[in-house]
C-alpha cells in the first residue's frame, strides 16, 4: 500500500471511528448540564472528557489532506473530481472544529472546577465563622446577645439533625434564612446590636456565595447545553463528507 492510500484509511477511518465518540460526547455535555442545573451541594461536578479526535489525525497537517484527497486523487467523474478540493477542505475545517471543542471544553472544565472549588472554600468558612459567632460565650447569660444566641443555636441544632442538611437549598431552608428572619427582626428594634450586625453581615456573605455559585452553575449548564447540538452537526457534516469522499474519489498511485 502506498503512503497516500494509507492516509486515505486512517482518515476516513477516524471519522467513521468518530460516531461513537462524539455520541458519547454529546451525552456527557447533556448530563453534565442538567446535573448543574439541578446541582444540591456546592461541589465541582464531575464530567468525564472523551476526547472525540485522536492525536494521530488531529496533529495532521493541512497538506497530508491535500495530498490525500487533491493532488493524489482523482473523481470517478468530472463532476466529483471539481468537487474533490471543496470535500477536502470540509473534512479539514470539520475535523478542526472538533479538535478545538475538545480543546475549549477542557480549558472551560478547569474553569469551572476552579471557581466552584473556590466559591466551596469560601462557603465552609463563611459557615464556620457563623458557627463561631453564634457559640461564643456571653458576658452574661442575662443579656439580649446571650438571649439571641440561644434561639439561635436552637435552629443550629435543628439543621444539624435534617437529613442531607449540608445541602445549600436545605442549609438555607432550615438554617440560614430562619437565622436571617429573626436578626431582621432584632435590627428592627435594636439596630444597633452589635452581634445581630455581626450575624447580619455573615449571612450576607453566604447568599453572596449561593449566588454566585447559582450563576456560575447556570452558565456553565448553558455553555456545555449549547456544545451537544453543535457536535451533532459537525458529526453530521463528517459523515456526509467522508461519504462523498469515499464513494466519488480513488487515490491514484
Amino acid at each position: 500500500m502506498s503512503e497516500t492510500t494509507d492516509y486515505r484509511a486512517l482518515i476516513l477511518g477516524a471519522v467513521d471511528d468518530l460516531q461513537a465518540s462524539g455520541d458519547a460526547q454529546v451525552k456527557a455535555c447533556l448530563d453534565f448540564a442538567e446535573r448543574l442545573k439541578n446541582a444540591k451541594e456546592m461541589q465541582p461536578e464531575a464530567f468525564s472528557i472523551n476526547r472525540m479526535l485522536s492525536s494521530e489525525v488531529a496533529e495532521l497537517p493541512s497538506d497530508v489532506f491535500l495530498e490525500t484527497f487533491v493532488w493524489k486523487a482523482k473523481g470517478v467523474d468530472e463532476d466529483s473530481d471539481n468537487k474533490k478540493q471543496t470535500w477536502c477542505f470540509n473534512l479539514v475545517n470539520q475535523l478542526k472544529s472538533l479538535r478545538l471543542i475538545d480543546e475549549e471544553t477542557a480549558t472551560t472544565l478547569e474553569g469551572y472546577e476552579a471557581e466552584i472549588s473556590r466559591l466551596s472554600d469560601k462557603w465552609e468558612l463563611g459557615l464556620f465563622k457563623l458557627e463561631k459567632a453564634v457559640n461564643k460565650p456571653s458576658k452574661s447569660e442575662a443579656d439580649a446577645e446571650a438571649s439571641l444566641q440561644a434561639e439561635i443555636t436552637k435552629m443550629w441544632d435543628a439543621w444539624e439533625r435534617v437529613e442531607d442538611h449540608a445541602r445549600v437549598a436545605l442549609t438555607f431552608d432550615k438554617l440560614i434564612d430562619p437565622i436571617k428572619d429573626f436578626v431582621e427582626k432584632e435590627l428592627s428594634i435594636k439596630p444597633d446590636h452589635d452581634f445581630a450586625k455581626t450575624l447580619s453581615s455573615l449571612l450576607q456573605g453566604l447568599k453572596d456565595c449561593q449566588l454566585a455559585w447559582q450563576k456560575c452553575s447556570g452558565e456553565h449548564a448553558e455553555i456545555f447545553e449549547a456544545l451537544a447540538p453543535k457536535i451533532k452537526q459537525i458529526m453530521q457534516n463528517l459523515a456526509t463528507t467522508k461519504a462523498l469522499v469515499a464513494d466519488n474519489t480513488r487515490p491514484i498511485d
